[in-house]
């Protein structure tokens, strides 16, 4: 007569697959890079909305920003 116990599989090694894997001075200077190029992006928008640098009044930019609209 067979047995009808249940059969637990064998442990396994579980292991946790994390976001940063990889050696950690390439994850700092990956970050870095991408922080630096987040402030450059900021700097240059606000250097845009600041200080544009157009000042020709037949630019059409000015038919679409009037002041009339």
């Amino acid at each position: 007569m067979k047995s009808n116990s249940l059969q637990l599989p064998i442990e396994t090694e579980v292991t946790v697959h994390h976001h940063l894997i990889g050696p950690y001075w390439g994850n700092v200077i990956i970050i870095g890079i991408a922080a630096a190029i987040t402030v450059a992006c900021f700097a240059a928008m606000f250097w845009m909305l600041w200080r544009p640098g157009e000042t020709d009044p037949h630019h059409p930019k000015y038919a679409v920003l009037r002041h009339d609209r």
